[in-house]
Order: C-alpha cells, then structure tokens, then sequence
C-alpha cells in the first residue's frame, strides 16, 4: 500500500494514441532506488491513473507524475495499433532522460 497519493499532471497533447497496456513495464534503475520496495506499486498505480483519466485512450507518449514530491515520468514506445520490436513503457525520473 502506498503512504501518499500520487499527483498525475495533464498531458500536454490529447490527439495522441501510444499504447500503456498490453506491453511490458520497465522500470530505471534510479525510479526504483528512489521509490524502494515501493516502486511497483508507484509503477502500477500511476499506470491505472492514465487509463482511468484519459478512457478514450487518446494517451501522449509521456505522462508526468509526482510521488512523495518527486516527479517521475512514464514513456510509451508502443503506438495503439501499430506494432514495433520492443514496444515497452519505461518508468523513469526526469534526470534519467
């Protein structure tokens, strides 16, 4: 269980379509050393937020979070209906980029 509420920002465009589900979840090194035994639930918690916000799924390729006061991105490689090699989302921190 988490200690506090995770804060998701607007998305900045709204016409996107990348994929958060269906594909795998990767997590940097740093988000995990951050957050600690934490950071699956974080991960996981933040990924339900973009489906619960946006049920159009008209989801940009990042999605800007905050836990804790720390702000923590999550990046979709995957397109909606599109199929790629290595189609992932990766939950990173801002200096991970």
């Amino acid at each position: 269980m988490l200690t506090e509420k995770i804060i998701m920002d607007e998305q900045e465009v709204s016409d996107n379509h990348y994929q958060f589900y269906g594909v795998p979840v990767v997590c940097t090194r740093t988000f995990k050393d951050t957050f600690g035994e934490e950071y699956a639930l974080v991960a996981f918690a933040a990924r339900q937020m973009i489906a619960e916000k946006y049920p159009e799924k008209n989801w940009d390729y990042l999605q800007t979070f905050s836990y804790k006061g720390i702000k923590f991105w999550c990046i979709a490689d995957a397109k909606q209906r599109e199929h790629q090699k290595e189609e992932h989302i990766t939950f990173l921190l801002p200096t991970d980029y």
